[in-house]
């Protein structure tokens, strides 16, 4: 087994997930890059969630910085990446841009700021803003596993998905998911519980379920 099969395995054994939302299946994803015939291929870590109260990614970066960079590299040596590009959030390119810079050193990863706002995050609109074309997304197939950055095939996932691989491939990795709690709650922020729980405990185990919980019975 080559080390790109290795990892690919070690992903698919653990049944991970991208954490975007869609939730589809990452050993697929990173093999569909893996066997697309063209070259160069390239990595996009999307940093961009603007979803309304969603700090997950800015929690990543505060906490989890060089682990999740870990996975950022690990996708370039498995696909064989010229290149990955770190695709972030106005905010959080300027906050943490330095901190990236100085944990990428020498390696091929670059740092893009996005432009646009929560429609930028949706992949094919992403790989649009990177190419410097207009905002709006793209009909597929072709999907960007065949036909991405620049034409090429390109590998996309989220900050949490390249973290979790980080973890998958030392071992660490626990089935986890981090949660955005805001709003009207005593204890807003973003924990990291069992990816199988349900919001009662989730608001149960930070803190934060009502004194009165019939939305729950």
């Amino acid at each position: 087994m080559t080390p790109s099969t290795d990892i690919i395995s070690k992903i698919k054994q653990a049944g991970l997930t991208g954490r975007g939302g869609a939730g589809f299946p990452t050993a697929k994803k990173w093999q569909a890059v893996l066997d697309a015939p063209n070259s160069p291929k390239y990595v996009v870590c999307n940093v961009s969630e603007g979803e309304p109260g969603v700090h997950k990614d800015e929690y990543i970066l505060s906490h989890h910085l060089s682990e999740a960079m870990e996975g950022v590299r690990l996708a370039i040596q498995t696909i064989g990446a010229l290149k990955a590009i770190m695709y972030l959030r106005k905010d959080l390119f300027r906050a943490y841009g330095p901190e990236l810079k100085r944990e990428i050193s020498h390696d091929p990863i670059e740092l893009f700021e996005e432009r646009g706002g929560y429609l930028s995050g949706e992949e094919t609109t992403l790989l649009s803003v990177l190419e410097g074309k207009s905002i709006e997304p793209q009909i597929r197939p072709p999907f960007p596993t065949t036909h991405g950055y620049l034409g090429k095939p390109t590998l996309i996932n989220n900050l949490e998905t390249f973290l979790d691989v980080a973890r998958i491939a030392d071992g660490t990795f626990t089935h986890t998911r981090f949660y955005s709690i805001s709003g009207d709650v005593p204890k807003k922020g973003v924990y990291e519980f069992p990816e199988d729980t349900t919001i009662k405990y989730i608001l149960d185990a930070s803190g934060n379920l009502p004194a009165k919980d019939f939305l729950f019975r």
